[in-house]
């Protein structure tokens, strides 16, 4: 019955757990982070809010840091469109477990400059360094024609490590070896050394 993030439609997207608390995304006018004791008690320790116009799907915990991946409209987050438009962009952010946003960055994995989002994250160590992988689609060559999948990994502070898509796509580019693929990954985790998604195709 709390309106955390103002007036108007509002929603959970997505929950993590981390030692002795929960925390939830949530999406209104803006994102919103709210911190939950473990077991979850009505009213949050804290609650939080992303850039406007930034609107996040999923969220991952891993250390003091919480992360998230989803959508923002240009120019939250540095998102850019070439053509001037308001298409969504990816965007992830980093939120630390005390409340206090850390940042947020944006990328457009192809020159078409169509919609891109993120709908999932999960979080890795890897020889004792955290990273972080957001997954959603990508629009390469126009609506209904070549959307794949991006899974996209990165470092704690938020700088892109490496990113991947269908195998017949080429990133950075509207280049397609075979059939135009249309996919979208909704969720994905990260066990025993591999990064596994589910969606569709």
């Amino acid at each position: 019955a709390i309106l955390y993030g103002g007036a108007g439609d509002q929603y959970g997207s997505a929950v993590a757990v981390g030692p002795g608390d929960v925390y939830v995304a949530g999406n209104g006018a803006s994102a919103i982070i709210l911190s939950y004791d473990s077991p979850p008690i009505p009213v949050p320790q804290w609650v939080t809010a992303t850039p406007a116009s930034s609107y996040y799907y999923g969220i991952a915990a891993a250390g003091s840091t919480l992360y998230l991946a989803g959508v923002a409209i240009p120019s939250a987050c540095g998102a850019s469109d070439g053509a001037g438009s308001t298409e969504g962009k990816t965007s992830h952010a980093r939120v630390t477990t005390a409340g206090v946003f850390v940042g947020c960055g944006s990328w457009n994995p192809f020159p078409y400059r169509g919609g891109e989002n993120y709908n999932a994250v999960a979080t890795s160590n890897e020889g004792g360094v955290d990273y972080y992988y957001a997954a959603g689609s990508g629009e390469q060559m126009g609506f209904g024609y070549s959307m794949p999948f991006l899974l996209v990994k990165y470092d704690s502070g938020g700088a892109q490590v490496g990113a991947t898509s269908e195998p017949f796509v080429v990133l950075y580019s509207t280049q397609v070896c075979g059939n135009p693929p249309r996919s979208n990954v909704r969720v994905t985790t990260v066990f025993n050394g591999s990064v596994y998604t589910a969606g569709s195709s």
